[in-house]
């Protein structure tokens, strides 16, 4: 009789798929937005270059590039020989929710609410200035420790000098998260009334 215990969920579902656009296309491309409209695709799906690697010989990056007639995959050096794909992830969450608990002993109290999303995707616009060599005069990111320095080196990001704030998947990043929003503890007099 002491105790009171009140749990709680949601979750949400969301999936969308572009069954048709306009004027009968099959894909609209805007590559500065990041996003290509594509039939049978989601429609926040990124659009980008994919970056593969750095060259261990000489510390620059590697890109895909796909042959518009062939369309054999490819690698070129030259970002503006890149060619901008779907990447297969999403800027729209499939799967968001929410939990909680509210609990009562004697006169402690205790609520706790989560909130959590999965498979959210995004573009992490401030690495730009952590890691392009153009703002070396700010804070860098820890990730450089990673960076080519001489050949043979097998590293995360290339020389320096080649940092120029390209954007491609190596920017795109897993924005999933479990949040605790809001923890709230009391406690109530014990003293009998009078």
């Amino acid at each position: 009789k002491n105790w009171f215990v009140n749990l709680y969920a949601n979750f949400n579902y969301n999936k969308n798929q572009i069954t048709e656009l306009f004027n009968g296309y099959q894909e609209y491309a805007m590559p500065d937005y990041g996003l290509c409209y594509q039939v049978g695709r989601d429609a926040g799906e990124f659009y980008m270059e994919t970056r593969l690697r750095v060259d261990p010989a000489d510390g620059q990056y590697v890109w895909v590039m796909i042959d518009p007639v062939t369309g054999e995959r490819g690698e070129t050096k030259n970002f503006s020989q890149a060619t901008a794909e779907l990447q297969g992830v999403s800027r729209y969450a499939p799967m968001t929710g929410g939990f909680g608990l509210n609990a009562q002993w004697k006169g402690l109290s205790v609520a706790a609410d989560f909130s959590w999303v999965k498979d959210k995707y995004l573009i992490n616009n401030d690495r730009i200035y952590t890691l392009m060599d153009a703002y070396s005069s700010y804070n860098r990111d820890k990730a450089l420790l990673n960076r080519w320095e001489k050949p043979g080196d097998i590293a995360e990001w290339g020389a320096f000098g080649t940092n120029d704030g390209y954007f491609d998947t190596s920017l795109l990043e897993n924005a999933s998260f479990l949040r605790l929003k809001n923890l709230r503890i009391r406690t109530a007099s014990l003293r009998p009334r009078s």
